[in-house]
């Protein structure tokens, strides 16, 4: 006769190996979403990942920006089902312009998705398996930098720039051309414009 601890023993034998087919992974890095995260934030964010999923996620520089910070790409396969230079990629960046921070934050919750995921959901578990993500959270670290700790706005980039070419840098505002003290807009009546002037405020453009 066989007792039922020892038939309890067989059964915890027999379901070892489909236990241990499933990848483990430590418990992943939270990410919050009630702020805009600055560059610092991003990277720890980026290293916590591959540190928790080394199996899935890999962090490539891919140079330096203008002030000198890494450009930074994280890779998410499976490399267990073949390198990821040899299955179809897909890339995601964000905060190209200095203003675009959320951006970075959709990077963020889709990377925050793909690695939680796999292993839980079947869908993101077979797309890690069989696709290449890079995802580039902070394209544009330095303008992304300066627009989240600076209260004047920026749209690109704090490389100095000539924007009227006449060899001096980042001397550029608006200039009052005539001297009245206004600086105006002129505007260019075209035929095939997409706008026209508001009936309601003759000040204001609206589209046609």
């Amino acid at each position: 006769m066989i007792s039922w601890p020892r038939i309890a023993y067989v059964l915890v034998l027999a379901l070892l190996p489909a236990i241990t087919l499933k990848p483990a992974h430590a418990q992943g890095p939270d990410v919050a979403f009630d702020h805009n995260h600055t560059f610092s934030e991003v990277v720890d964010y980026l290293e916590a990942v591959t540190a928790a999923y080394p199996d899935i996620a890999k962090l490539h520089t891919i140079g330096k920006s203008y002030q000198g910070r890494d450009l930074l790409v994280l890779e998410i396969t499976n490399q267990a089902t073949g390198d990821g230079l040899t299955k179809p990629g897909y890339w995601m960046d964000g905060n190209l312009h200095a203003g675009e921070v959320m951006g970075a934050e959709v990077c963020l919750k889709n990377i925050d998705t793909l690695v939680k995921g796999y292993g839980n959901d079947d869908f993101v578990t077979n797309l890690v398996d069989t696709r290449t993500i890079y995802i580039m959270p902070k394209l544009n670290p330095d303008g992304s930098d300066y627009y989240l700790h600076n209260p004047d706005g920026m749209r690109s980039s704090v490389r100095p720039h000539d924007s009227d070419r006449d060899g001096a840098l980042d001397e550029d505002p608006p200039e009052d051309l005539d001297g009245d003290g206004y600086i105006l807009q002129m505007r260019v009546r075209d035929a095939t414009g997409p706008l026209r002037t508001s009936s309601e405020d003759p000040r204001l453009m609206v589209g046609v």
